[in-house]
């Protein structure tokens, strides 16, 4: 491990592959849902203008990264998003909408609808009206529920 290494990324010389690496592939399981002690979250928090930065960040990724990724983005309701059609193009991973009590997969991409706000729990997407509100923050709720979860098994940008 170098001194850049963050801890815990114990790097094998031999194979160049990181502790956390191994684990994550360890706990994939594939296309069947995770069991809850295995689940391993990553949301994502974007501004509108954060498209670029999405595409770079899935294009980066294996094909079986080994976790369920959600991205949250402050989303007009008037508007469709088209978000779907843009990342799939950069990752080999389904990419959808979240429905409401889906079972979270690994090697998914569940992405926020407009209107809505979204949480988890127990391992499911649950999906909420945004209501009325002048002011609302979907990145702050999810990461809320999220964190209710558990650090070991989830992650936030």
């Amino acid at each position: 491990m170098s001194s850049s290494d963050p801890p815990g990324t114990d790097v094998s010389p031999s194979s160049g592959e990181s502790a956390i690496q191994r684990e994550v592939d360890s706990s994939s399981g594939g296309e069947g849902p995770a069991s809850l002690d295995t689940l391993r979250v990553v949301a994502i928090g974007a501004s509108a203008g954060g498209l670029a930065a999405l595409e770079r960040f899935f294009s980066t990724l294996p094909s079986n990264p080994g976790a369920a990724f959600v991205v949250i983005q402050h989303l007009s309701p008037d508007y469709p998003s088209h978000m779907q059609e843009l990342l799939t193009r950069h990752t080999d991973m389904p990419v959808r909408q979240a429905q409401h009590n889906e079972t979270l997969l690994h090697d998914h991409c569940y992405l926020i609808p407009p209107g809505k706000l979204l949480t988890q729990q127990d391992g499911r997407l649950v999906l909420e009206a945004r209501g009325d509100l002048p002011l609302h923050h979907p990145i702050d709720h999810f990461f809320r529920s999220l964190a209710s979860y558990g650090a070991r098994a989830a992650a936030g940008c």
